[in-house]
């Protein structure tokens, strides 16, 4: 025995033959009795499943069957207004919300700048030919000021 009893599962899982195939239940006595009745349970329901009348069974599903699909057509032709109804109420908001509803757009600004390409190119070859990168510049700008 491993010493750990086999759960309710495990002897479900054994009982469909998907359980664990090992000699516990040989081994424990536990375990075997409870194997013993789940598998004595199991025989006795097959019998009565097998000794009642198939036709019984058979009109007995027959009447369950009309049972639902009678349930299924008052249910059906009960609720049709109200679906409707609901519909056209989730619409009617849906709509009065777009309609209510006006976002408003972010008004495009342009920019003009007065500067010519001489500038521009003049300002790009000013910053080509400084040494020191620009981040450097305000660190540098706090030490000149220190002393």
């Amino acid at each position: 025995m491993n010493g750990k009893h086999w759960s309710d599962d495990e002897l479900l899982d054994r009982l469909y033959g998907v359980g664990p195939e090992n000699d516990h239940l040989d081994v424990c006595a536990d375990c075997g009795a409870r194997w013993r009745e789940l598998t004595a349970s199991r025989q006795a329901l097959v019998h009565r499943a097998v000794a009642a009348e198939p036709e019984m069974v058979g009109v007995r599903l027959l009447r369950q069957r009309e049972a639902v699909m009678d349930r299924i057509d008052r249910a059906g032709s009960m609720f049709v207004p109200w679906r409707a109804v609901t519909a056209f109420a989730g619409a009617a908001v849906m709509i009065l919300g777009l309609v209510v509803y006006h976002p408003e757009r972010p008004k495009v600004e342009t920019v003009q700048t007065a500067s010519s390409d001489s500038q521009f190119f003049n300002e790009i070859y000013s910053d080509l030919q400084q040494t020191e990168p620009r981040a450097a510049k305000p660190i540098r700008g706090l030490f000149q000021g220190q002393q």
